[in-house]
């Protein structure tokens, strides 16, 4: 029994489906991996080590520099990773429609070649 062309060409384009849907799934375990920790340490000491008002204020500027970067950096990951999963959801969604016309493609074929 000799597959149609429609079949044929269904199962390549499922197979190109299920590599960009494994491709988004290793990009979104490595976004969701990735952590924003930054140590405060200055020229080998840490930040405890520094006495004196302007040092103070320098901390409290950097301490607060680096809550809005995490907080921003937290808000593009978040904002990537449901961009992500909304993709994921599309190519799933494309690829149960996919793979019922290929059952759908195979009975026409089975019943053709009869």
């Amino acid at each position: 029994m000799a597959d149609s062309q429609n079949t044929i060409a269904l199962r390549a384009e499922i197979a190109q489906v299920e590599k960009k849907l494994k491709a988004l799934q290793a990009a979104g375990k490595g976004l969701g991996s990735v952590k924003n920790e930054i140590k405060e340490t200055y020229e080998g000491g840490d930040a405890e080590d520094l006495y004196g008002n302007k040092y103070d204020e320098m901390k409290d500027d950097e301490t607060k520099a680096i809550k809005e970067f995490k907080s921003n950096f937290d808000d593009k990951k978040s904002s990537m990773m449901e961009k992500i999963h909304s993709q994921e959801r599309v190519l799933a969604y494309k690829l149960n429609s996919l793979n019922t016309q290929l059952r759908f493609s195979e009975i026409w074929d089975a019943i053709t070649n009869k």
